[in-house]
């Protein structure tokens, strides 16, 4: 069975932890990703298209805030 992970905000304390919520982000979305690839696994063909491109939506995301993230460390 998948371990759901929890996601906390970190408090904001300057750029730093702005970084660590992106983090936090990204590592969320790419959880979401394959939550919704095990689920797609175990349904139905009815219901399969639809966590599939959610999960493909996840995986964009992560792929959006794993460039942002790098355009930040690239900047300092």
């Amino acid at each position: 069975m998948t371990q759901i992970i929890k996601y906390r905000r970190p408090p904001f304390s300057g750029l730093g932890a702005t970084m660590n919520g992106f983090r936090a982000k990204l590592e969320r979305f790419e959880c979401l990703a394959s939550e919704c690839e095990l689920i797609a696994k175990r349904v139905d063909e009815s219901h399969r298209e639809m966590y599939l491109r959610a999960s493909q939506h996840y995986r964009e995301l992560a792929n959006e805030v794993r460039a942002l993230l790098a355009s930040f460390e690239m900047a300092a």
